[in-house]
């Protein structure tokens, strides 16, 4: 469980941070009023909102048993933050850190999730490891089926994206793939570690945010680098 005594500093200017999460098993089996899908960003602002708004029966349903963190902490390729700055990417009722600059490295976004979850949702508030398979509307609640049992709540909020979600590539998607002599890897697969990159001749497929964060970060180490 993320400890409340044990602090990171680095991405908060001194400010003391939660070390690490784990999922917790301990948690009772109960319904809430509110049930909360997805623990990334957007779901961990919808729960400080509730609390802040004095609502108190509300749960934060996340697949991942990791801890918190949604896209930030599945994605870690060189050169991962924020493509929209600080100030417009933040709630507004919640404390802003000391980022390095007005678009946040994705390190320094996953250490305020985690510090978010601690201090102003509560751990007892998630279920880690919690995948929902099934919700049916039933006239005045809802009946959520999960991995861990049957829950029921009145509201139900939506947090996920399928940015957070591994991509898995069909058998045989990419024609001669099975001929392909080299690595082929979606960016949730990438890692940070430019030293793999060095000398290699590096193609990515797509040009949203994160290929104008990838390439031109492994594009001083690589052979070349090609965007498609």
């Amino acid at each position: 469980v993320l400890s409340s005594r044990g602090r990171r500093r680095a991405a908060f200017g001194g400010a003391e941070q939660p070390r690490t999460m784990r999922r917790s098993s301990t948690a009772a089996l109960r319904s809430p009023t509110v049930a909360i899908l997805g623990a990334g960003i957007t779901g961990l602002t919808a729960a400080a909102f509730l609390r802040k708004q004095g609502i108190e029966d509300f749960t934060v349903f996340e697949e991942n048993g990791d801890g918190v963190g949604g896209t930030w902490r599945d994605h870690d390729y060189p050169g991962a933050g924020t493509d929209t700055e600080v100030p417009s990417y933040l709630p507004t009722f919640l404390p802003r850190p000391n980022f390095h600059s007005q678009f946040a490295r994705r390190d320094e976004i996953l250490s305020y999730c985690e510090m978010v979850a601690a201090e102003y949702v509560g751990l007892e508030k998630f279920r880690f490891g919690c995948r929902v398979i099934a919700l049916r509307f039933g006239g005045d609640e809802w009946t959520l089926d999960t991995s861990q049992g049957r829950f029921h709540a009145a509201f139900i909020i939506f947090c996920t994206a399928s940015i957070s979600a591994k991509f898995v590539r069909r058998p045989n998607g990419i024609a001669n793939e099975a001929s392909f002599g080299g690595v082929i890897r979606h960016s949730s697969e990438c890692g940070s570690d430019l030293a793999e990159y060095k000398g290699k001749r590096i193609l990515i497929v797509g040009c949203g945010a994160t290929a104008v964060q990838l390439a031109p970060t492994v594009a001083p180490v690589a052979r070349s680098v090609t965007v498609l």
